[in-house]
């Protein structure tokens, strides 16, 4: 579901889904990095930063363990990829591809 909302490119709703998902299980990784991309290609790099500090804390209060290679892959691009980005709002293909090829 999540994946169809970010191909229309339909941010405000994908936000909005993946936060009530997270109300359910605050450790669900893969939530917390849709977030940590809509955020991004919304055009609100702060709130994409708070959100990887956030999954980085409940990763480490719920289970012991710092984030996946590929969630702080996603935050080292979200770090050096301008604001509003093309990349991030045209590209339908999952966000552990768009991390590993830095795709337009």
């Amino acid at each position: 579901m999540t994946q169809i909302m970010r191909s229309r490119s339909d941010y405000a709703r994908s936000i909005e889904f993946a936060a009530r998902g997270l109300v359910c299980d605050p450790s669900n990784e893969r939530a917390h990095q849709h977030l940590i991309f809509w955020y991004l290609a919304s055009g609100d790099r702060a709130a994409a930063i708070r959100q990887y500090a956030e999954c980085q804390h409940l990763l480490q209060e719920y289970l012991g363990m710092a984030p996946s290679p590929e969630t702080t892959a996603l935050y080292q691009w979200i770090s050096q990829t301008p604001v509003k980005a093309p990349e991030a709002l045209i590209t339908n293909l999952p966000l552990t591809l768009v991390v590993r090829l830095g795709c337009p």
